[in-house]
């Protein structure tokens, strides 16, 4: 075998095909990135038929694929945030329909979320524009001591004039820390719930006193209609969404004179003499089959519709 030294000449035409080489594929990189370049003009000029649908189809499909409960909430796989990830067109659709934003949902549990709570709440609303605004919050598996007027208050001060809708899931201490928020002067309509299924209001709590237009109030497991003091003289709807004695709500209705419709399961009373008028209730919905031995008991002379064993109150 030789042992020669490489000659400078053939060093030299080593180099020239190596360079001649790498222009050749230097040729072929600009001929491809022209040719993807090709390819993606004809690509922006075809029209998606999903893109070619009016505005207002478009719209539409997106109110339709809002989640029910607890609602709109903010995260990016969801509607109506999903959009904003697609394509301009459609994240300017989304961010200029207000109709998209008037619901948001709140679930405290997560850390994150609390971290930038009042930024996105603040961004979400003002998307809404002039709308009402309905906001649901579910606080469960908080700490006790955890403080909400660290989170909700804020947000409730800010936002309470334009809130048409609550929907609260809470516990005894958190409800308590917001007696004394701002009023609500456009709020028609209220659920209260609390985060524990075994727990129930066990203090007198005073809520959402300076609400004129509240009508409408639905009560979930534990939260006792004689412990929370609202204006149920102003009410047009109660729902309560357990089981109740009579007598339980007997005060109620005495204070709600105004009230035309009651949804709710009742207990025979225990007090054989117990007799409950309401003048103006239009409509009872009762929920379980030993409503019915309420009859004797109760009167209500302007009661036009009455329904018994409502499935979605035997839940």
């Amino acid at each position: 075998m030789s042992t020669a030294p490489t000659s400078n000449a053939d060093l030299r035409a080593r180099l020239f095909a190596v360079e001649a080489e790498i222009s050749e594929h230097r040729r072929h990189l600009k001929e491809l990135e022209s040719h993807r370049r090709s390819i993606l003009d004809e690509l922006g000029r075809i029209v998606y038929p999903v893109l070619s649908l009016p505005n207002e189809i478009t719209t539409e499909i997106f109110l339709q694929s809002l989640p029910n409960l607890p609602g709109p909430h903010p995260n990016v796989h969801c509607f109506p945030l999903t959009p904003l990830s697609v394509c301009r067109a459609w994240r300017a659709l989304a961010i200029s329909t207000p109709r998209l934003w008037v619901r948001l949902g709140l679930n405290l549990c997560s850390a994150r979320l609390r971290t930038h709570l009042s930024e996105i709440v603040d961004d979400w609303f003002s998307r809404a524009g002039s709308h009402l605004s309905t906001l649901i919050v579910r606080a469960h598996n908080w700490k006790k001591g955890d403080a909400i007027s660290d989170a909700v208050r804020p947000i409730l001060h800010r936002h309470g004039l334009r809130l048409q809708a609550v929907d609260f899931q809470m516990t005894e201490e958190q409800y308590n820390m917001l007696a004394d928020v701002v009023q609500f002067p456009l709020l028609e309509d209220v659920t209260l719930d609390l985060a524990d299924y075994w727990e129930y209001i066990d203090s007198n709590i005073r809520l959402f006193s300076d609400t004129p237009r509240l009508t409408r109030l639905t009560l979930g497991r534990g939260v006792l209609p004689h412990r929370i003091h609202l204006p149920y003289q102003q009410l047009d709807k109660l729902v309560i969404k357990y089981q109740i004695a009579l007598e339980g709500i007997s005060d109620v209705l005495r204070d709600a004179a105004n009230l035309r419709h009651l949804h709710c399961s009742l207990f025979e009373p225990e007090n054989a003499s117990t007799r409950v008028e309401h003048l103006n209730l239009r409509t009872l919905t009762l929920g379980n089959d030993s409503s019915a031995l309420i009859f004797p008991f109760i009167r209500f002379p302007a009661l036009q519709n009455l329904v018994l064993f409502h499935q979605w109150l035997c839940q």
